[in-house]
């Protein structure tokens, strides 16, 4: 059974000891919660662009028992504002560069997540985003070799680097040792080609991040192949006239 509960006048929200679970629609220009308590568990589905917590929102119930979604989340409370006893929480929303955690502890983190529609990857208290960050692999250093009639390319971890992370995000690529050089004669400034590029680990301290894509491919005028050596020996029994 569901306590429905509609705050459309000045978007605020406050509701005591409700014993089933407490779903709201926050319509105004902000939606403000000054405190909820839902044994049932909670869920707040705003569409007034910024969902304001003010209030701490209780909730003890197994599962997801607290979910709140909008476009920008602010936690004005402090790090217990989501108190969920046997549960845990989902907070939904597009940007984590436009919230305020105020110290909310998460587990993970996931982006490229639509509420309603997005399979949830991380499992206790999470962070749900919209926004779907793309990494870019970039290719540095140099990748070097002796002449030996082949392509083929050798690099390390150090030829690695990349862009897009967002929200102080930790990634780490699978880094392919094997590459190609764009021609198998002698020269520098040669251009090398990796592709199978992927996402080994992406974390934010201890927190499992999910949802970041990869440009799997990447490319950099960094490849430099020398001449090899050719040894010259005189044959002894061989004489000349």
């Amino acid at each position: 059974m569901f306590s429905n509960i509609a705050a459309n006048v000045g978007g605020s929200l406050s509701v005591v000891n409700t014993a089933n679970t407490t779903v709201a629609s926050l319509t105004d220009n902000q939606g403000t919660v000054s405190g909820v308590t839902a044994p049932g568990g909670v869920i707040i589905n705003s569409t007034a662009n910024t969902l304001t917590l003010n209030g701490i929102i209780s909730a003890n119930t197994a599962g997801v028992d607290i979910t709140l979604n909008d476009n920008v989340f602010v936690n004005t409370v402090g790090s217990n504002v989501l108190s969920t006893g046997a549960g845990n929480f989902q907070v939904w929303s597009g940007n984590p560069a436009n919230d305020t955690l105020d110290g909310l502890v998460y587990n993970y983190k996931q982006y490229d997540a639509t509420y309603g529609s997005t399979a949830v990857l991380g499992t206790g208290n999470g962070l749900l985003y919209t926004v779907a960050p793309i990494i870019t692999p970039v290719l540095t250093g140099t990748v070097s070799k002796v002449y030996d009639a082949t392509n083929n390319a050798t690099l390390t971890s150090s030829n690695y680097t990349s862009s897009g992370a967002i929200d102080g995000d930790t990634i780490i690529l699978n880094n392919p040792t094997s590459g190609t050089y764009d021609t198998v004669n002698v020269g520098s400034n040669l251009t090398v080609s990796v592709s199978g590029i992927s996402i080994a680990s992406a974390t934010n301290g201890s927190v499992t991040v999910y949802g970041y894509q990869v440009i799997p491919t990447a490319n950099a005028a960094i490849g430099i192949i020398t001449q090899r050596p050719i040894t010259i020996s005189s044959n002894p029994g061989l004489s000349v006239n």
